[in-house]
């Protein structure tokens, strides 16, 4: 199958004597003309092979070229029928099932293909009008054989009967049919059929308006030019086959045909554009290179980030464990100041006292009983010996409280009891004591307590 469109068709067709045409028809802003043309008369016992080749050579087509073979084959036929409109797969299944009603040949011995000509309406009703090609399969693998062994590579084989456009008129092909040729209603109502020609063989049926629609192609010169001079008048006759193939190439059809027709041996498939679909190959696999980069350093990006979200999100959740951690001890502490600040303070007197005495009272003396009372602090105060009146003065000063009643007691053991009465000085009878501030604390402990 061809790739690309060619703007050059090549064509190469045998007749029953093997006598290989060949011609280069080429296209170009939709006008053909012919750039090159050759012809081959087989030594005696030499094989079709050696004649295609040869031909092949001297024509030195472009390698983007479509080549079409075609020619005699002993049991080939072309008929022509119509066939309802149905899809591809099932109107090849239909023209299977039809063939062994018009050929005598079972289905299993055949080599075949078909191509849509047209559409024809009868009665209202429209059917494809089908043109079928059919051939012996030893016969088609013997042709196989010589293709193969002319090293020549066709995009399809098919009979020139297949490619002609009959336009009102019938078509002979001397040399290849002698017997038949392909006939056109002049009523327009029948199909073309495969008849036998009035004509004797050796005076083919060739009507001057085919031979002048060619003849008007720029380089027809080429084709009189690759014969003996005494055959040039026949040149027409020669060629007429190549022509039909490789104007078929050329046609806009013949890439839709080429799915429908029989399929050549893989190692016949055409080679072309090898620079290209290299070029295409290394641009694909730099694409994909590309591609798969891209794609990778977008993974690495992504997984990049989301390594760095994660990192993120795991510091702010310390963060805020760290926030309700703090706030909860502030919660708490909140609650002890709240607590604080709604506590009854009771007595403040009494610690004044003890932060007094902690600081104040004389080394080997200790208080053994201590109690508060309406702004009134009773306490007993215990000496390991005699006190003297210079330690006692000492408790008198302090600018909190004033002494109301001090008494003294000597033990048998020979320690003191002393027995003091403090007043709070701030407090009048009958009124509950301010709470006064505490005196700065001293950065030694207390003697004693």
């Amino acid at each position: 199958m061809l790739l690309f469109s060619s703007a050059e068709a090549v064509a190469l067709t045998w007749d029953r004597h093997g006598k290989v045409c060949g011609l280069r028809l080429q296209k170009r802003g939709g006008i053909m003309s012919i750039g090159n043309a050759a012809r081959c008369n087989p030594a005696e016992g030499e094989p079709l092979s050696v004649s295609l080749a040869k031909v092949w050579e001297k024509l030195s087509p472009e390698p983007e070229s479509s080549l079409l073979l075609g020619g005699y084959l002993p049991s080939a036929v072309c008929i022509e029928f119509l066939m309802p409109k149905l899809p591809q797969a099932e109107l090849s299944n239909a023209i299977a099932y039809e063939l062994p009603r018009r050929l005598p040949t079972p289905l299993e011995n055949l080599e075949w293909h078909y191509r849509i000509t047209g559409e024809i309406c009868k009665n209202g009703v429209s059917f494809w009008s089908c043109r079928v090609f059919a051939v012996q399969a030893r016969d088609w693998m013997h042709m196989i054989s010589e293709i193969d062994a002319a090293k020549l590579q066709p995009d399809m084989i098919v009979s020139p009967f297949m490619a002609a456009q009959l336009d009102g008129e019938s078509v002979s092909l001397p040399g290849i049919e002698d017997f038949f040729e392909m006939v056109h209603s002049a009523r327009g109502d029948t199909l073309p059929q495969m008849v036998s020609s009035p004509q004797a063989p050796s005076a083919p049926s060739i009507t001057a308006s085919q031979e002048e629609k060619y003849a008007k192609l720029p380089g027809w010169q080429l084709l009189e030019n690759s014969l003996p001079s005494d055959e040039r008048a026949k040149a027409f006759v020669f060629f007429h086959p190549a022509l039909l193939l490789a104007e078929y190439g050329l046609r806009d059809c013949f890439r839709r045909d080429l799915k429908m027709a029989i399929p050549l041996p893989e190692k016949f498939r055409p080679l072309r554009s090898k620079g290209l679909k290299v070029a295409c190959l290394f641009l694909s696999v730099s694409a994909l290179i590309l591609f798969m980069s891209y794609t990778g350093r977008a993974w690495w990006d992504a997984r990049s980030r989301f390594a760095a979200l994660r990192a993120e999100k795991k510091n702010i959740s310390r963060q805020i464990k760290k926030i309700v951690e703090e706030n909860t001890k502030n919660k708490q502490l909140d609650l002890t100041i709240k607590n604080i600040y709604g506590a009854n303070p009771g007595n403040p007197e009494i610690l004044q006292c003890l932060h007094y005495l902690s600081q104040n009272i004389p080394d080997g003396m200790w208080v053994i009983d201590f109690n508060s009372t309406n702004e009134k602090i009773e306490m007993t105060i215990k000496t390991s010996g005699e006190a003297s009146d210079t330690e006692f003065s000492a408790l008198a000063q302090t600018p909190f409280f004033s002494t109301e009643n001090i008494r003294k007691r000597r033990n048998s053991d020979g320690s003191t009891d002393i027995f003091i009465r403090l007043l709070y000085a701030n407090s009048k009878e009958g009124e509950p004591a301010a709470a006064p501030p505490l005196p700065p604390a001293s950065t030694g402990g207390p003697k004693n307590g």
